[in-house]
């Protein structure tokens, strides 16, 4: 069976002669993968004409084996684990195309990451919840076991006490807890045609600080800067989302002077963020590779030791080809994260 299923093109051939063509649906679920059931009943075929991302973890109504006919196929699957992330757990109703969600726990979840190719199977309780990506030319034969009865639910992740649709472009399915907590400290004697004064030192206190780290000397070097480093790195903090906007400052050699410079770095530095989530996006700034890629490197990184996590991200805010190789040098770098560094490196933009 494993030399068989290692010849892509003969497997692949086989089952695609018994493909019931009336039962085709085209981008089912995500555009790219279609779906066509066998003539042996509850067995059916994925083919990715394109690569292909189920990024919204659901269950299914039946048990699932699943063999690699061609291609490759990155699988997370979703343990409850107390120290996990925050989803929500929501009920899917409606037809393919027209789903509704009702319902809603929150629970924490960890991801467990798999890779498979041609000629490897994998297998899936009902109940688990998954994402998968297909590597573009991908067939992959799944069995189906007999349904269980359960119903369809789905993970959204959480970001400030409320589930997003990472398959929607991240529209929230809640009202996100910091944007009540806004509206409520609103105060109707702001004059919204007057913007107030930007203020540097508000805006460190309102930050969330890493423990054992101080503003003070950041903002005393703070009132050395010149006007025009000052009003670029007002404008950058003034952002929602300021932290992309300060490695532009640095990205772009756009301040005068090197202590400003420093400032920036040490901001981006000294405040706490989820290492995760940032390195998603430092990932797909300064790195030039597929989605599969991208998961590989996030899979790894998040099995990291905190402190590898902290020089990896530092090193990436800015200068990075050169920072990642400073930080490879490092004595008290675990080889896991020199590897990944490495691997990383062949990639930077």
């Amino acid at each position: 069976m494993k030399n068989f299923l290692q010849d892509s093109t003969q497997a692949t051939s086989i089952v695609a002669s018994s493909i019931d063509p009336s039962t085709t649906i085209k981008n089912y679920g995500v555009v790219g993968t279609h779906s066509s059931l066998l003539t042996h009943g509850r067995t059916r075929i994925f083919q990715a004409v394109e690569e292909s991302h189920f990024v919204l973890a659901h269950n299914h109504a039946s048990d699932l084996f699943c063999v690699v006919l061609k291609g490759e196929v990155y699988h997370n699957v979703f343990e409850e684990h107390p120290q996990g992330k925050p989803y929500l757990i929501c009920e899917q109703t409606g037809a393919l195309g027209d789903y509704q969600y009702q319902g809603a726990v929150a629970k924490n979840f960890i991801r467990n990451y798999n890779a498979y190719e041609a000629g490897e199977s994998y297998s899936l309780e009902a109940a688990e919840f998954h994402t998968i990506s297909f590597a573009e030319g991908t067939s992959v034969l799944i069995i189906e076991g007999e349904p269980k009865g359960l119903k369809r639910e789905v993970l959204f992740p959480m970001i400030d006490g409320a589930g997003y649709n990472p398959a929607e472009g991240g529209t929230f399915i809640q009202k996100p807890k910091r944007v009540e907590i806004l509206n409520k400290n609103l105060c109707p004697e702001i004059n919204l045609d007057e913007p107030s004064k930007f203020n540097f030192n508000e805006k460190l206190n309102r930050m969330k600080i890493i423990d054992g780290c101080s503003t003070e000397g950041l903002k005393d070097a703070y009132k050395g800067l010149s006007d025009q480093d000052r009003e670029k790195i007002e404008a950058a903090l003034s952002k929602n989302n300021h932290r992309p906007e300060l490695r532009k400052l640095l990205r772009e050699d756009t301040l005068e002077a090197e202590q400003a410079k420093n400032a920036v770095g040490c901001i981006l530095e000294i405040e706490e963020v989820d290492l995760s989530n940032e390195f998603a996006v430092l990932i797909r700034e300064v790195l030039n590779c597929n989605g599969f890629r991208f998961d590989y490197f996030q899979n790894a990184f998040d099995k990291f030791y905190k402190p590898d996590q902290i020089y990896i991200i530092n090193a990436l805010q800015y200068n990075s080809k050169q920072r990642l190789s400073f930080l490879n040098n490092r004595n008290d770098l675990r080889e896991q994260s020199r590897s990944l560094i490495i691997e990383m490196r062949k990639y930077l933009k």
